[in-house]
């Protein structure tokens, strides 16, 4: 079996009968729109009946700061173990100075998020970080 470099991966995955997995891009701008605006509709309807009546400008700085609360929010819900509670806090405030270097994470808030923030929206660090501190701390205070 000849394999060229370019398509040597498929072939050798379809050659030992392994899958390909075509969702495991990194998102675009537009479905992280997506999965923002349905985060929202399943976990914070108001602010997703919030959003057509926003100005297109502020539309995506809406989807990506709720976003980003909502995914804040859900940690307690989702994970039991508290170590992976603050490890997963820890991974929301790396993504955040990820976002404000121009370097998002691969995760679709992560996208959104530094797009509106290369848009020129004046959105400060310290923002964010309130935001962060106190679903911390409010881990926190479950743990007690």
């Amino acid at each position: 079996m000849i394999i060229t470099r370019q398509s040597s991966t498929i072939a050798i995955l379809r050659h030992f009968g392994g899958s390909i997995r075509h969702n495991s891009t990194v998102p675009t701008l537009s479905s992280s729109r997506i999965y923002c605006q349905n985060l929202l509709r399943k976990y914070d309807y108001p602010s997703y009946l919030q959003t057509p009546f926003l100005p297109l400008s502020a539309r995506d700085a809406h989807l990506a700061i709720c976003a980003l609360n909502v995914e804040l929010a859900l940690i307690p819900q989702t994970v039991v173990n508290q170590n992976a509670r603050v490890m997963r806090m820890q991974f929301w405030k790396d993504a955040l100075e990820s976002c404000f270097q121009g370097r998002p994470k691969a995760e679709p808030v992560s996208i959104l998020l530094a797009e509106v923030l290369s848009s020129g929206k004046r959105l400060t660090r310290s923002f964010f970080q309130t935001i962060v501190s106190e679903r911390v701390s409010n881990v926190l205070q479950e743990s007690c």
